[in-house]
């Protein structure tokens, strides 16, 4: 048998872990903003205090002042200063530009000072204590440069500045972090559980033939739907008519179980106008499937397609491997289903509780939200006999070519 698989894609993987771990990444997106919003909360509230020198007598052009006046500044002559001065006990390799700054403005010829600090007091020291040691060093080159003097010492700042952080940089920051973080740890999950996605997966990791990728409409418990418009059931018949088994079993982990049980009816479903199919099911399942037989032979008014010749074909569905081998049937097809994203060494042990050759093929499936069209009833009758059966997404598809 040759079923067609779709190639593994490295795009293919990504989607759907963007799927899968969307609310992984969501909390650490949530997790990364509110850590921004605690950084800029913890910071301490900063005072500055400015001090303005001004140019009695400027010997230079007003233009190269800013230069000048910001070379003088960090030079390390002023942090030295400043670092010396025994009420402050600060060290000079501290101080700029982390506490203070030197502000100038275009062909001016006033010069400011700036000074921060946690402690407004310690703000105005600091800035007044660099304000006199700049202006001596401003008027140490002589009347050639000019002459500077200390016009407005600093006083007391009454209110704090914003933080070194402003509250969108660090929302922003935070944010970034988190979908940074999100998208790693996104990575390294799909890395580590290497996770069964399409079905090239399947048979790459289970070393058996892939039939398929079932998408499952959401339903109710108990229910139990027709193989009508569920996509890749049309697959996975054609796999089995090809195949050609006197019997079809299906099994799967405990977990997967109710996905199973809907895949077990729509295939008993899917394969009787081809095979004259029996049923070795649960009751609520083999009443399911006799009511989509009945709806659908009253919708094209015959009994269906299969030859009553044909040899017939069992469909049993099964919970456990064994209760699946004790089937004593030399011309079988197994079937495990597993749901899209199982981890490649949980498929691997899966498929080790087989005996060598009792497993023939995996199904992978998925849950949509989409709504699981009426296959039984009112919406069958409205296909014409034509119509049954030829359309893809219907779980029936034309007989096999040999």
């Amino acid at each position: 048998m040759s079923v067609m698989t779709a190639p593994t894609s490295s795009m293919t993987h990504l989607t759907w872990a963007a799927r899968r771990y969307s609310w992984l990444f969501a909390l650490t997106l949530l997790g990364g903003i509110a850590a921004g919003n605690a950084a800029y909360s913890a910071q301490e509230p900063v005072y500055e205090a400015e001090a303005l020198i001004v140019a009695q007598q400027l010997s230079l052009d007003p233009k190269a002042l800013p230069g000048y006046a910001g070379a003088v500044f960090s030079s390390g002559a002023v942090a030295r200063a400043v670092g010396a001065d025994p009420a402050l006990r600060m060290q000079p390799e501290t101080l700029i530009p982390d506490k203070l700054e030197v502000r100038t403005a275009p062909d001016s010829v006033a010069v400011q000072v700036v000074g921060r600090d946690p402690d407004p007091d310690t703000a105005s020291r600091l800035t007044n204590a660099a304000a006199g040691a700049f202006v001596i060093e401003l008027n140490r080159a002589g009347p050639g440069i000019g002459s500077f003097a200390l016009q407005d010492r600093a006083s007391i700042p009454a209110e704090p500045v914003a933080g070194a952080i402003s509250l969108p940089v660090a929302l922003a920051a935070g944010a970034v972090a988190g979908a940074v973080l999100g998208a790693g740890v996104v990575v390294l999950l799909l890395v580590a559980r290497r996770p069964v996605v399409v079905p090239g997966d399947a048979e790459q990791v289970a070393g058996v033939p892939s039939f398929g990728l079932v998408e499952l409409p959401r339903l109710e418990s108990g229910r139990f739907p027709g193989p009508r418009g569920v996509l890749g059931v049309a697959t996975i018949t054609r796999g089995v008519l090809e195949t050609a088994p006197s019997a079809l079993l299906i099994t799967s982990p405990a977990t997967s179980a109710p996905a199973r049980r809907r895949i077990s009816v729509m295939l008993a479903v899917s394969l009787s106008p081809f095979r004259v199919v029996e049923t070795r099911m649960a009751p609520e399942l083999e009443a399911a499937v006799d009511e989509h037989r009945r709806a659908r032979q009253s919708a094209i008014g015959a009994p269906g397609r299969a030859a009553a010749t044909s040899a017939p074909l069992l469909v049993v569905d099964g919970a456990e491997p064994l209760d699946v081998m004790d089937y004593e049937d030399h011309s079988r097809c197994t079937l495990l289903v597993v749901r899209q994203g199982t981890p490649s060494q949980v498929l691997r042990r899966l498929v080790s509780q087989y005996l060598e050759g009792e497993l023939d093929g995996v199904v992978l499936y998925r849950t949509t939200r989409r709504r699981a069209p009426d296959s039984t009833g009112a919406a069958a009758a409205q296909q014409t006999p034509a119509e049954v059966g030829t359309r893809d997404g219907d779980g029936l598809v034309p007989a096999p070519r040999t």
